[in-house]
């Protein structure tokens, strides 16, 4: 039985290893700040913010966002054409070697489709965004009222 609970620790000690190594493989990406705005009930669409570090020297991306209290999540950016503020669908999130991307209103920001449930002011989401290569960062996401006072 001890050799069974020993060899049980040290398999759970190498996944560890594993899982530490490949989020230090993408490097050098962190994340704070994060938020999503408070819809009226029975709202199909919210938005959700968060800001993106990017300390290594090398460009990295996020190139999907999933959470399980959506039905699906796309990133948009807002921009002016025409003196109208337009949105448009980004495929992916470039962030710079050694900057900071911000997801804020009016900007670069998480459309989140369809909620699974009414999510009002102190619930919280989480969130899981997949990089160009192949890790995840999982943020959790409070709900707040109005810009995210």
């Amino acid at each position: 039985m001890k050799i069974q609970q020993r060899l049980a620790t040290l398999i759970m000690i190498c996944l560890a290893l594993l899982v530490s190594t490949s989020v230090l493989a993408e490097g050098g990406l962190s994340v704070s700040d994060a938020w999503v705005r408070e819809a009226p009930p029975g709202a199909h669409v919210q938005a959700g913010f968060v800001i993106i570090h990017n300390d290594s020297d090398q460009e990295r991306k996020i190139t999907a966002v999933r959470s399980p209290a959506f039905g699906s999540i796309e990133i948009h950016n807002m921009h002016m054409e025409d003196g109208m503020m337009r949105m448009q669908k980004q495929d992916t999130l470039i962030i710079p070697p050694n900057s900071t991307l911000k997801l804020e209103p009016g900007s670069f920001h998480l459309m989140l489709f369809d909620p699974v449930r009414y999510l009002k002011a102190g619930d919280s989401v989480h969130f899981t965004l997949s990089t160009g290569m192949g890790t995840c960062i999982d943020i959790k996401a409070p709900v707040k009222t109005g810009m995210g006072n």
